[in-house]
């Protein structure tokens, strides 16, 4: 479903592309591979911001920060994502919630040397450990995960590097999401098929397509987070960051 990185030593954050939603019986998964222009990494002021979890919550966040704000009153909320908040110049943590692995330092106790996030994020967490490039993990958690998929998605903080796009909505992305998006079937050997096709076939498939069309099932890049309530300590540590953050522009 996804697998996104903090490789801290190297200053690079990396994701995998795939968009994805399950039928209700979680016999099958609906996913778009496609790099279509609707990124898990965005930059502002600054700072760069990794996503994972509901695409809903993440494409207001792209919204708020693009907008201009001058503080985070306003802000979206953070349930239903995990949320990492790197400062480009330094390639400091300076926010993370909801995320699944940090690799010790032994060097420096209160900073991890890689921080992962999402259902692969075991597999790229022991890459890492071997390779020490946040780059082959995202791919070793697609050979392991099968939720992770398509494009590596990379930015470099120290030379601004990248591969993003973030060129369209989370709307356009449904629809690209509908229309170019495969299905596997879970405890199947049956192989992926295009979703226009299972949703011809197979009437839960399609009952999926239409809540998405309808805006009633959500296209997400699922983590543990999603499943989570933050706290308010959480809530307060996230609105004095970007507070920081806005205020420094």
């Amino acid at each position: 479903m996804t697998t996104t990185a903090f490789d801290l030593s190297a200053k690079l954050l990396t994701s995998d592309s795939r968009w994805s939603a399950c039928t209700d019986d979680g016999t099958a998964i609906a996913y778009l591979d496609d790099d279509v222009g609707f990124d898990k990494i965005e930059c502002a002021h600054g700072n760069a911001f990794l996503f994972a979890g509901n695409s809903q919550v993440i494409d207001a966040w792209k919204n708020f920060l693009r907008s201009g704000p001058l503080s985070a009153e306003g802000r979206p909320q953070i349930a239903g994502i995990a949320l990492l908040v790197a400062e480009m110049a330094s390639g400091a943590v300076i926010y993370a919630y909801g995320q699944d692995i940090a690799l010790p330092n032994a060097q420096n106790p209160t900073m991890p040397v890689a921080i992962f996030a999402g259902s692969g994020s075991i597999w790229a967490a022991h890459c890492w450990n071997v390779n020490r490039c946040g780059r082959k993990a995202i791919d070793s958690a697609k050979a392991g995960d099968k939720f992770t998929g398509g494009a590596t998605k990379f930015l470099e903080l120290d030379s601004g590097n990248h591969n993003l796009a973030n060129s369209i909505s989370v709307e356009q992305m449904k629809t690209e999401f509908l229309k170019k998006g495969m299905v596997m079937y879970i405890n199947s050997a049956q192989q992926p098929q295009p979703l226009t096709t299972a949703a011809a076939n197979d009437p839960k498939v399609k009952e999926l397509c239409d809540r998405i069309a309808q805006g009633q099932a959500t296209v997400s890049a699922p983590c543990d987070a999603m499943w989570m309530n933050p706290s308010q300590q959480d809530e307060d540590r996230l609105d004095a960051v970007l507070n920081q953050i806005f205020a420094a522009k």
